[in-house]
């Protein structure tokens, strides 16, 4: 449930089966094709999420209406985006992009965001995969707004034929924001898979860019 009342960034949606206002906070405009793409894919709790803040830190929160990016750093390079959960991104809205660079910030490679309208969720698995291991940052595009609810990846352990070690507790990851207003994305992704290290996160607004 959004603290600051941004329902279109709240889950799950108020018209999926058995949902009551009480226990379905997530809304869409009805003139939004949101209204009726949520009501089927926005049906899970989401509970925390990432967003571009519009505004100053100590303002609610609320997604860039004029997009921005969030760069996600890895310290160890990795092989493969398995999955990220995107939600509230405009239909029609184009420049919505999964970006993959290398080491030395080489474009290796882009995945379009398809925006389905207000409040909708959608999980998106990247097909590129690099064979060695050369994804050193994963840049999550809006022109729009939009957030991140949930993200994985493929580290070198992940690989078929290798051994997977036993963690016990998922690896922490820290939040190195350097630019306004990237401090601002209310939280983090949950805890990273084995098999790489995500060493930080940040971003800017569209403006900045």
């Amino acid at each position: 449930n959004p603290t600051g009342g941004d329902n279109d960034l709240a889950s799950p949606n108020r018209n999926c089966p058995g949902c009551t206002l009480a226990i379905c906070p997530g809304q869409a405009a009805r003139n939004n094709p949101g209204f009726v793409a949520a009501a089927e894919n926005n049906c899970v709790a989401q509970e925390n999420i990432l967003i571009i803040h519009e505004g100053t830190a100590a303002d609610d929160p609320d997604d860039n209406g004029d997009g921005g990016y969030i760069d996600f750093n890895f310290t160890i390079p990795v092989f493969k985006m398995k999955a990220i959960g995107i939600m509230d991104v405009e239909v029609d809205s184009e420049g919505n992009d999964i970006q993959f660079f290398d080491s030395s910030s080489s474009l290796l490679a882009t995945e379009t965001i398809t925006g389905l309208g207000d409040n909708t969720w959608q999980s998106i698995e990247p097909p590129f995969e690099s064979t060695t291991g050369l994804i050193s940052r994963i840049r999550v595009l809006f022109n729009t707004s939009g957030a991140v609810t949930n993200f994985s990846y493929c580290g070198s352990t992940d690989l078929p034929g290798t051994p997977a070690p036993t963690i016990d507790t998922p690896s922490p990851i820290a939040m190195d924001a350097t630019e306004s207003p990237s401090s601002a994305p209310t939280v983090l992704p949950t805890g990273a898979p084995s098999g790489g290290t995500l060493g930080s996160i940040g971003g800017v607004v569209k403006e900045d860019i």
